[in-house]
């Protein structure tokens, strides 16, 4: 019986590089080369000018390969180099591309299994640079065994594309083309031509840009260096993947492709615009700001903001209730706030953080019996209780006594976070109205402990505003003073979003000081729905990408305007087109629209037929909860 051996293509399936086309690195090349004083050729004629004399000396060669030696010659009578200016500028563009190598993990795994049973691999490409170079990188990275063999076109002249390379493999290890088993990511020189010979190929797809990756790629409004580079860490990041889990690994490269962009893009933003500000200390709120904050972090170190970001627990309920001052329309609007799912006498009495019992007899007085507290209530009903509430002096009373009593320990730890500190400050939220603002500003003022400037909040999106200065609220991706109607459009469910930004905690109920410091109590210290989804691998993804991008990307190729571009491309058509796939995994997202979270609901459930008539009778068969281009309408379809 034969012995297997196996070989593997060099790039796009043992290395891949950090910029999205092999081609992009010229751009960095002309920029290093002009620094060097070696051309004045721009960024957008570099690349033009070397592809050409790369045609032309292959047209002119019998076996179509060249070496990177006749390429740098070539140039140098171009460009009158002296032979020291000539090696310099080969070795500037040798070292950009090393500098952008990585290895792929899972093919490095496969190679090490071959290694730990004893066994050599062969490496072929097709590829100018010469056969050390690729060699010292694989023994740097101890992907090189003794034993191992590679074939580089560049150094016999003989290519893949060709298929003569493989014949010269097959000759030189006294292989029959049945023992070789081929692995590489190009359809014809590592697939069809090779098994035209006899050879068992295998393609290598994974390094290949997905449908996000292209996008930016391909994106030419973006600067040709920050697309291909952007493009490129989502991919590594991607590849990276530490789970094999498939429902996990959706949420690992979603993660990367999409949400580590947008978001980084916008907490990058808010970076910016509080340092235009001249904002000392960020505070970003929780639930939605535990991500958020932690990329914040790695911005500011990677690239020197002298930025105290700081994260702090709170919520509509332990923010707003306290600021209370009276029982008036305002705070009723509030109080009864409600979209879709459940509004009891319950939920409304843990709002206001009162127990039913203590209001027992204005409640049965008024035909809201026990046994009817934890039902739903109707139109009717919640307009009813709502008037009790504005007209029992028992229960007004009851409130405002109960929201001293937070309203001190909400003030405690606000002012142990810092917030009275002679320091300028802002907030960072996702958004909608700024109504959790305007609640902090009321309550801190309200008790004259006004902080030493205007608050600031920093949005991803503003649909409404409160009534603040419209200067104290900065919105990044949609603002309703700017609207943007296909924008309003991406970001129609909130819902959605809140759902991607979600914390591996439950919300902030109340605060309490317990040895000397003031606490968050939360409605739970773990969300199980959220954990059991899988929020750690999306939120690991999110800063291994953030990580991957800071290495490879200076800040002066970032921009706001660029990123808005980057955050409309990614954010379309992932929420107006996601795959089968992400719509799965992404779907079975819980969230709440009560700030009580008495009921969950699934971001797109599989809706039957039932489901859908029943939700057409309740008046409302889409609610704003669900994500409809996420949502299997399939068998809704067949009742059309």
């Amino acid at each position: 019986m034969f012995q297997k051996v196996f070989s593997f293509d060099v790039f796009d399936t043992v290395i891949v590089r950090v910029w999205a086309r092999p081609t992009d690195l010229f751009v960095q090349v002309a920029d290093e080369l002009a620094k060097a004083g070696l051309i004045t050729t721009t960024q957008e004629q570099w690349p033009k000018i070397k592809t050409n004399i790369e045609r032309e000396l292959r047209s002119k060669n019998r076996t179509k390969e060249i070496h990177i030696d006749s390429i740098y010659n070539a140039l140098a009578l171009r460009y009158n180099w002296s032979s020291t200016e000539r090696e310099l500028a080969l070795q500037i563009e040798t070292e950009i591309e090393k500098k952008g190598w990585n290895l792929v993990p899972s093919t490095k795994k496969y190679i090490q299994e071959i290694h730990q049973s004893g066994n050599n691999v062969i490496y072929i490409s097709d590829m100018y640079l010469p056969e050390i170079t690729i060699r010292s990188f694989f023994e740097e990275k101890d992907l090189w065994r003794e034993g191992d063999i590679l074939y580089v076109s560049s150094s016999t002249g003989l290519t893949k594309k060709t298929g003569s390379l493989f014949d010269f493999c097959l000759k030189e290890q006294g292989l029959s083309p049945k023992q070789l088993n081929h692995m590489g990511d190009n359809v014809i020189s590592d697939v069809l031509v090779p098994k035209r010979s006899g050879i068992n190929t295998c393609q290598y797809t994974d390094t290949q840009l997905t449908r996000y990756e292209k996008r930016i790629a391909e994106h030419t409004s973006l600067p040709l260096k920050l697309r291909s580079l952007l493009s490129g860490s989502c991919r590594l990041n991607r590849l990276n993947s530490p789970y094999t889990d498939p429902h996990q690994l959706v949420i690992w490269q979603t993660a990367s492709d999409v949400m580590g962009p947008v978001f980084f893009s916008f907490v990058y933003w808010c970076i910016v615009e509080a340092k235009k500000r001249n904002i000392e200390r960020l505070y970003f709120i929780a639930r939605d700001g535990q991500i958020l904050h932690k990329i914040a972090i790695l911005i500011c170190k990677a690239w020197g903001y002298k930025i105290d970001c700081r994260y702090l627990y709170g919520s509509r309920q332990a923010i707003k209730f306290p600021s209370i001052k009276k029982l008036d329309a305002y705070e009723l609007d509030w109080i009864f706030q409600f979209k879709e799912g459940s509004l009891s006498v319950d939920s409304v009495c843990e709002r206001v953080n009162i127990s039913p019992l203590k209001i027992r007899d204005a409640l049965v007085r008024n035909g809201f019996s026990q046994d009817i507290w934890g039902m739903e209530l109707t139109i009717s009903e919640r307009d009813k209780l709502r008037k009790i509430f504005q007209d029992e002096q028992e229960i007004s009373s009851l409130i405002l006594a109960t929201v001293q009593s937070y309203r001190e320990s909400a003030l405690g730890y606000f002012s142990q976070e810092g917030m009275l500190d002679e320091i300028s400050y802002g907030f960072v939220d996702l958004g909608w109205t700024g109504s959790v603002l305007k609640a902090l500003g009321d309550l801190l003022k309200g008790e004259r402990l006004q902080p030493n400037k205007e608050i600031q909040g920093f949005y991803f999106a503003l649909k409404q505003r409160v009534d603040l200065p419209s200067e104290s609220l900065a919105a990044y991706y949609y603002d309703n003073l700017n609207p943007k109607f296909k924008r309003l459009l991406v970001c129609q469910s909130s819902e959605l979003f809140e759902a991607l930004v979600a914390a591996d905690h439950g919300s902030t109920v109340k605060y309490e000081k317990q040895n000397e410091r003031y606490i968050p109590i939360l409605r739970n210290s773990e969300k199980k729905e959220i954990l059991d989804w899988g929020i750690h691998a999306y939120q690991k993804s999110i800063l291994s990408f953030s990580n991957i991008l800071l290495l490879n990307v200076e800040e002066n190729l970032f921009s706001s305007y660029d990123s808005l571009t980057i955050s409309d491309s990614l954010l379309n058509l992932f929420v107006k087109s996601p795959s089968r796939l992400e719509s799965e995994v992404f779907g079975q997202l819980q969230h709440s629209q009560d700030m009580v979270e008495a009921q969950l609901f699934y971001l797109a459930p599989k809706l039957s037929a039932k489901d859908f008539l029943y939700l057409l009778v309740q008046g409302n068969p889409f609610p704003s909860y669900l994500w409809i281009n996420g949502t299997d309408l399939s068998s809704i379809k067949q009742l059309a």
